[in-house]
């Protein structure tokens, strides 16, 4: 049985992101999250964006995430 993810953060351009650069951490893109996903039998993930700066520098607008669904419709699908 293939899972869904329903708490996942995908980055549009995650390489933009000052940690990504310096020690690899930070948000996926959506093909390196769609791998992860075929690695461990996981059909869909549902994008919840990063509005909120107090909680995070590194934030995930809605359109951003809804970009991301929308180009990738049979693998995420975004909350807002």
């Amino acid at each position: 049985m293939k899972k869904i993810d329903i708490h996942t953060h995908v980055g549009l351009y995650p390489e933009l992101w000052p940690a990504r650069k310096s020690d690899g951490r930070g948000f996926l893109n959506a093909e390196e999250q769609i791998k992860i996903f075929d690695d461990v039998n996981t059909q869909l993930g549902v994008i919840l964006p990063i509005v909120a700066p107090e909680c995070q520098w590194q934030r995930i607008s809605n359109q951003e995430a809804k970009i991301i669904a929308d180009s990738h419709p049979d693998r995420f699908k975004w909350f807002c």
